[in-house]
């Protein structure tokens, strides 16, 4: 859809990747507040001078290291994401503005 009065071309896209970015960052934040080393000590201090106690360290540490990827991977898409909804925003903005020029504008029932 053209409109010459500033109208936008996949306005819904972009709000919807705007929607997308929101969420996104919403969820890594929610990630990176797990806490995931202080419970696996506490497992591992119930059950001190065991094979099982530095298990229960060692499983944290992954735990916690797969949790800081996946923020960190939600945090590049989201960027990637945020970038993306930029570029198409202002090609959308030049395209309208470059049809405007040539009084072109969206048909009625179109």
């Amino acid at each position: 859809m053209i409109e010459s009065g500033g109208g936008r071309m996949l306005q819904a896209d972009i709000d919807e990747l705007g929607k997308l970015v929101t969420v996104l960052d919403d969820v890594g934040r929610e990630v990176d507040k797990r806490d995931v080393r202080c419970e696996s000590d506490h497992l591992g201090a119930a059950v001190a001078g065991t094979d099982v106690a530095a298990a229960c360290v060692q499983l944290g540490e992954f735990i916690e290291g797969a949790y800081w990827r996946v923020t960190n991977r939600l945090q590049e898409i989201s960027k990637a994401v945020s970038a993306t909804t930029s570029t198409i925003q202002a090609t959308d903005e030049d395209f309208a503005q470059a049809m405007r020029k040539f009084d072109v504008h969206r048909l009625e029932g179109a």
